[in-house]
C-alpha cells in the first residue's frame, strides 16, 4: 500500500563524468543540493512532491564511462527503489545523460526480479538481505515497483548490446539471431551446451581422477609415497584444463543474459511507457557522437523481432570499415632523387626486409590496425563487457526509427543558440592560453593555471538542458502529471 501521508521522492541520476568522488550531497553540479537546477527544480516541483532531504540523501554512483560501471550502478538504484517499496513510498526518476540508461537498466533488473522471482547476487550486497531470504515473495511483489510515478530522461543516449557471434554463440550478426522467441541460433547453443558441459565434467573428473588412482595404486601395491610436487602439478594442469574449457561456457551464458536483458526491455516499455517522458535536442552532441560510433553494419531493429524461420535475410549495407586505415609499411627507393647511392649493406637489409614488409602488410598490419580500432571505439563506448558490440544508441528506449521530436521546436532552437553563443565566448579565453602557452613555453596546463579558466558550462547542448527555464518546468508538469493523488489538504481542527 502507498502511504498517502508521505510527500512523493523526486530522485535525481546523473550521467558520465557528472559524479562526485566524496560522494558529497552539496555542490554546484545540476544533481547536488544547492545547485542552480537543485533550486529551479524546488520552485518548479507540485506541492507533494519534494526532492531528497539530508536524511534520505541522494544517490551517487561512480559516473565512469563503462557499461560495467552503468550496471552495477542500476542495481544500487534499484537497490533504493526496492527500499522506497518496503517504505510505501511513492517516488519519481528524473536522470541525465547515461543517468537515464542507469534508471532504465534498473526497471529492466526489476522486470527479470519479479519474472525470476528470485533476487540475483549483484543485489545480494546493495540490498542487504542473506541467501535464506532471496526468494522472498515481498521482494517479487516490491519488484513490480507499484509506487514508480513517472520517469523522465533528459539527453539521453540508450546504448544497446547485443552478444557477438563466436563458434559456440549465435550473436547479432547471424542470420539466426532473433530477438523474438527461441530462435535457430538459441537452440543450437543450447543443443552444443547439453553436449558441452557433460564431456567438460568427464574430461575434468578423468583428469583430477587419474592423479588419485595413481596414488592409491602406489601406496596400496607398491608402498612407495609419491612426491608431493607431482600431485600439485597434476592438480594444477586440471585446474588450468577446467578454466580453459569453461571460458566457452561461461561466453555462452552470458550471450544468452545480455540477449534476455535485450527481449525484457520490450516489456518494460510497455509497462512504462506511458510514465515515460524523453527529451532531447536534436543537436545533441553525445547522442550524435554515440550513434555515429555504433555498429556501422547492423540489421533494423525490428528485423530481429521477427522469428528466423519468417523473415527474409537481410542484406548488409555498405559503409565504413575499420575506422583506423590500415598503414602499410614502406621503404624508400635506395636510389634518391639526388643521385647518392645508400650504402651496401643497406641495400642488402632493405632487400631482406621485402618478403617480412609483404607478410606484414598482409597479415599483421591489418589484425594491429583492427585491434586499436576496437580498442578506441570501446572506450569511446564504454563497452567494457566481454564479447559484445554496441548495435544500437538511440533517444528512445527501443531503438526504432522515424522517432517523434523530443522537444519543442523553439527550445531545441534556443538550446543549440545558447550553446553556440557560449562556445564563443570560450574561444577568446582559450586562444589567450595557446598563445601563452607558446611565447612562455610552458605547458597548456601551466598557461591555464596561470589565469582564471573559462567555464565550458553551457558550451554543449548535452550540457546545457537545465540552463533552460522552460525545460526545468516540463519536468514538473510531467511528475505533477503522474502523482499518485493529489496533495492531501492541511489538518483542520475541530470545534466541540
Amino acid at each position: 500500500m502507498i502511504d498517502a501521508q508521505s510527500d512523493e521522492l523526486v530522485i535525481l541520476v546523473h550521467g558520465t563524468f557528472a559524479g562526485d568522488k566524496d560522494r558529497r550531497d552539496e555542490g554546484p553540479r545540476w544533481w547536488q543540493r544547492g545547485s542552480a537546477t537543485w533550486e529551479a527544480l524546488t520552485e518548479v516541483l507540485p506541492p507533494g512532491a519534494v526532492l531528497p532531504d539530508e536524511e534520505t540523501g541522494l544517490f551517487h554512483w561512480t559516473g565512469a564511462n563503462a557499461q560495467s560501471e552503468r550496471l552495477r550502478g542500476s542495481a544500487d538504484l534499484l537497490a533504493v527503489l526496492l527500499w522506497l517499496e518496503e517504505q510505501g513510498r511513492s517516488y519519481h526518476l528524473v536522470g541525465h545523460s547515461h543517468g537515464g540508461s542507469v534508471i532504465w537498466e534498473a526497471l529492466v533488473s526489476a522486470q527479470l526480479l519479479s519474472e525470476t522471482k528470485k533476487v540475483p547476487s549483484s543485489l545480494r550486497g546493495p540490498l542487504g538481505i542473506a541467501p535464506a531470504s532471496l526468494k522472498s515473495k515481498h521482494w517479487v511483489e516490491w519488484a513490480q515497483l507499484p509506487g514508480l510515478r513517472s520517469v523522465t530522461t533528459v539527453g539521453t543516449p540508450f546504448l544497446h548490446f547485443l552478444p557477438r557471434t563466436t563458434w559456440l554463440t549465435s550473436g547479432w550478426r547471424s542470420r539466426r539471431f532473433a530477438l523474438k522467441g527461441h530462435d535457430v541460433g538459441f537452440v543450437r547453443n543450447m543443443v552444443g551446451l547439453s553436449f558441452y558441459v557433460p564431456a567438460l565434467a568427464a574430461m575434468v573428473g578423468s583428469v583430477l581422477g587419474l592423479p588419485a588412482l595413481i596414488i592409491a595404486a602406489v601406496l596400496e601395491v607398491f608402498d612407495v609415497a609419491v612426491p608431493f610436487g607431482l600431485m600439485g602439478l597434476a592438480w594444477g594442469a586440471a585446474l588450468v584444463l577446467t578454466a580453459v574449457l569453461l571460458g566457452p561456457v561461461n561466453r555462452l551464458l552470458f550471450a544468452e543474459a545480455l540477449t534476455h536483458r535485450a527481449q525484457t526491455s520490450r516489456t518494460v516499455f510497455e509497462r512504462f511507457a506511458d510514465r515515460w517522458l524523453g527529451l532531447w535536442a536534436p543537436d545533441d552532441e553525445a547522442i550524435g557522437m554515440l550513434r555515429g560510433v555504433a555498429a556501422p553494419r547492423r540489421p533494423d531493429y525490428r528485423w530481429l523481432w521477427h522469428p528466423a524461420a519468417d523473415r527474409e535475410p537481410w542484406a548488409t549495407p555498405e559503409g565504413m570499415g575499420t575506422p583506423i586505415p590500415r598503414v602499410p609499411v614502406r621503404i624508400a627507393d635506395p636510389i634518391s632523387n639526388t643521385g647518392m647511392v645508400p650504402h651496401a649493406s643497406l641495400w642488402k637489409l632493405i632487400r631482406t626486409l621485402g618478403p617480412l614488409r609483404a607478410a606484414f602488410n598482409r597479415w599483421i598490419g591489418p589484425r594491429i590496425s583492427g585491434a586499436i580500432s576496437r580498442l578506441l571505439l570501446h572506450t569511446v563506448q564504454g563497452n567494457d563487457l566481454p564479447y559484445t558490440s554496441l548495435v544500437y544508441a538511440s533517444p528512445w528506449p527501443l531503438p526504432l526509427d522515424d522517432l517523434p521530436p523530443g522537444l519543442p521546436e523553439t527550445l531545441a532552437f534556443r538550446l543549440t543558440a545558447h550553446a553556440n553563443a557560449r562556445a564563443a565566448q570560450l574561444a577568446p579565453a582559450i586562444r589567450e592560453i595557446l598563445a601563452q602557452a607558446a611565447l612562455d613555453g610552458i605547458s597548456l596546463p601551466q598557461a591555464a593555471a596561470s589565469r582564471q579558466r573559462p567555464r565550458p558550462d553551457g558550451a554543449l547542448v548535452h550540457t546545457g538542458y537545465f540552463e533552460d527555464p522552460e525545460l526545468v518546468r516540463l519536468i514538473g508538469l510531467h511528475i505533477e502529471r503522474h502523482m499518485a493523488r493529489p496533495p492531501l489538504p492541511p489538518p483542520t481542527s475541530r470545534r466541540c
